[in-house]
């Protein structure tokens, strides 16, 4: 299936586990095209923990928020959070004409 994909991959890493969120583009033959990815941790293997995500793909700037964070009671405050912002800005197969501005000030 073509299109702009996020996820995210848990890889062993001493200690634990490190959680690599990605967002790829897959095209119509199949081929994957990695865009921006991280990887954070390690995560201990004994703790639970919870993913907070928001995607955004408009249509050529993708975003993924998404945070990580340990599980316990709600009254209980988590030992660690991680957090990420994936972003790329892209112009791939876009139709619209290109404008930079620059803007300076001086005091």
């Amino acid at each position: 299936m073509s299109g702009v994909h996020f996820a995210v991959h848990l890889r062993a890493a001493a200690g634990g586990l490190l959680l690599c969120p990605f967002i790829s583009l897959v095209l119509k033959d199949g081929q994957e095209v990695g865009l921006v990815g991280d990887a954070l941790g390690p995560v201990p293997l004994t703790d639970d923990f919870l993913v907070d995500f928001a995607a955004v793909d408009q249509g050529r700037n993708l975003q993924l928020d998404i945070i990580f964070r340990q599980s316990g009671k709600s009254t209980e405050k988590p030992d660690w959070t991680l957090r990420t912002c994936l972003r790329d800005f892209t112009s791939f197969n876009n139709r619209e004409p290109k404008q930079i501005y620059f803007a300076s000030s001086a005091p």
